[in-house]
C-alpha cells in the first residue's frame, strides 16, 4: 500500500539529489510526488526475521553501526501503468504482470525476475536484486511510457557484510561464504556503485518517487 505520509521526505529528497551524479543528466530533475510504501504483515515479518539473523551473525550494533548494516538504494524498473499520477487512485495497482513497479510495491522484490525485462539480460553480478546509491544510474533502468513522470523506487536494504568486487561475474548466485551481498565498487568496470542482493528478504520497497 502507498501512503502520502512524508515523515522522511527530506531524507529521500536529499538521497535523490545527492545521488544524481551523471554530468550529462544535469541539471537535477524535480521530484513531484513521493509515496511511502506500507508493507503487508507477511513482508514486514520476513524482513525483520532476516534482519535479526544478519545482525546476530554480524553484530553490527556492537560495533556502533546500524542494525544489520541497513541502508537505502535506488532501483529503476518498468512502470506500465500510471500508479502515483492520480492521488484519487493511489492504491489502484494494475494487474499487468509486466508492470514491475506494481509487482514490487505489492509483493516486494524477487531476484528470479532479474534480467527478464526487454534489453536487460546483462547481469554483471548474476541474478540478483540490483540497487545503487546513484539515483541517476537507476534512472537508466526506469521506464514509464504511459506517464508524464519518470519513477524510481527507493529500497530499504540489509547489507550485512558486503562482498566487495571491482570485476563482474555473471555466474554468481550468491556472495562468497561469510558475506551477505555483493557490492560493486567503482574503478575497473563500474563508473557508479551498485549493490546486489540474492536473498529476497534483504530488500523491501520503501518509497516510490515520481519526477521529471
Amino acid at each position: 500500500m502507498l501512503t502520502t505520509s512524508f515523515w522522511l521526505c527530506g531524507v529521500v529528497e536529499k538521497l535523490f539529489d545527492d545521488g544524481w551524479r551523471h554530468p550529462h543528466k544535469k541539471p537535477n530533475p524535480k521530484i513531484f510526488f513521493m509515496f511511502e510504501v506500507v508493507w503487508s504483515l507477511t513482508l514486514h515479518t520476513s524482513f525483520v526475521s532476516y534482519l535479526e539473523r544478519i545482525e546476530q551473525k554480524g553484530k553490527f550494533t556492537v560495533r556502533q553501526q546500524i542494525k544489520g548494516n541497513q541502508a537505502y538504494g535506488w532501483h529503476g524498473t518498468r512502470r506500465r501503468c500510471m500508479i502515483g499520477d492520480d492521488l484519487n487512485k493511489l492504491n489502484q495497482f494494475c494487474a499487468d504482470s509486466a508492470c514491475a513497479t506494481c509487482v514490487i510495491l505489492t509483493k516486494s522484490f524477487d531476484a528470479n525476475y532479474a534480467g527478464k525485462a526487454p534489453g536487460r539480460a546483462f547481469l554483471r553480478f548474476g541474478r540478483a536484486i540490483y540497487t545503487s546509491t546513484v539515483s541517476s544510474k537507476a534512472d537508466d533502468y526506469q521506464n514509464s511510457p504511459g506517464s508524464q513522470y519518470k519513477s524510481l523506487i527507493l529500497a530499504r536494504v540489509v547489507k550485512g557484510t558486503p562482498d566487495t568486487r571491482k570485476v563482474g561475474d555473471k555466474k554468481l548466485v550468491a556472495p562468497n561464504a561469510g558475506f551477505d551481498c555483493v557490492e560493486g565498487q567503482v574503478g575497473q568496470e563500474l563508473n557508479y556503485d551498485e549493490c546486489c542482493f540474492y536473498h529476497n528478504d534483504a530488500v523491501r520497497p520503501a518509497f516510490l518517487i515520481l519526477y521529471k
